[in-house]
């Protein structure tokens, strides 16, 4: 601090103006700079090793409360400081790596330093309900545009908790319909619905059974719970069904500088928070 107040100095003597000194330590010269930085990383370090001027920290992973023989060759490879991260796992873990690392380190004959980084104060917030639910359903496409695989949604009896599927990566996305209709749903069917932009969009059963239909799409789906699919092919009962069971959106929350934010506690027993006024709302 005393070096940059002296450039200060000098630079606002330079340029006219005045200048009011705020430290009054003297500036450390080539040879004295090189003893004082020395002296809080040794207080915090340690001594250097003999065959370098730099300390190796290597950061424990969760593993290493019971994983000694990592730690053994963490110590082996030359590490200086074992470094626990208290924004992860818990005390035990972290007792139990430290006492491993004085361990090792005493049986390797070794100086090892353990530092603790603190976990700070966090804020975590979970999903925000109250979003428009508009599942998306969309093929892949290549760089020209061109559909390289169909969207392929899959179809439920409403009311079954979660989607049916074993293959996320083929089952992007689950909504329910009636039992009535499913069950009369054969594979190559065509289904149609308009989308949340009242446009038509046309589906293919690729395969069903008595739990679930999957259907396949070469276009951009946007559905509404409000989206009715019907089914082309003449059928005794059911000729349509309502979409529902719709995933929860993932909401966004809007702040703009000024505004307040005001964070509860969720479940049960959480103490009841006054409103706030209506002029501190905006």
């Amino acid at each position: 601090m005393a070096n940059l107040d002296k450039v200060l100095g000098i630079l606002h003597r330079l340029a006219g103006r005045p200048w009011q000194p705020h430290k009054e330590d003297k500036p450390s010269g080539s040879h004295s700079r090189e003893a004082l930085l020395a002296q809080p990383a040794a207080a915090r370090s340690g001594a250097p090793p003999a065959t370098r001027q730099v300390r190796i920290m290597v950061r424990l992973p969760g593993e290493a409360a019971h994983d000694t023989a990592r730690i053994g060759s963490l110590v082996a490879s030359g590490m200086d400081i074992a470094r626990i991260n208290c924004a992860r796992d818990d005390a035990a873990a972290w007792s139990a790596m430290a006492g491993s690392v004085r361990q090792v380190a005493r049986n390797a004959g070794r100086n090892v330093r353990v530092r603790m980084d603190l976990g700070g104060p966090k804020l975590r917030a979970g999903e925000f309900d109250g979003g428009v639910r508009v599942p998306k359903i969309k093929p892949e496409r290549d760089e020209l545009g061109r559909v390289t695989a169909p969207g392929r949604p899959t179809q439920y009896p409403s009311g079954i908790a979660g989607p049916i599927s074993d293959d996320a990566s083929q089952h992007r996305l689950s909504f329910g319909v009636s039992e009535e209709w499913l069950s009369q749903i054969r594979a190559s069917d065509r289904i149609t619905l308009k989308n949340a932009r009242s446009a038509r969009r046309l589906f293919t059963v690729a395969s069903c059974s008595e739990s679930c239909a999957v259907l396949e799409t070469r276009q951009t789906v946007y559905l509404v719970e409000s989206s009715r699919l019907s089914m082309k092919r003449d059928v005794a009962r059911a000729r349509e069904s309502a979409s529902s069971d719709f995933p929860l959106p993932t909401c966004q929350l809007q702040l703009h500088r000024g505004n307040r934010v005001r964070l509860v506690t969720a479940g049960p027993g959480r103490a009841e928070v006054p409103p706030i006024p209506a002029a501190a709302r905006n």
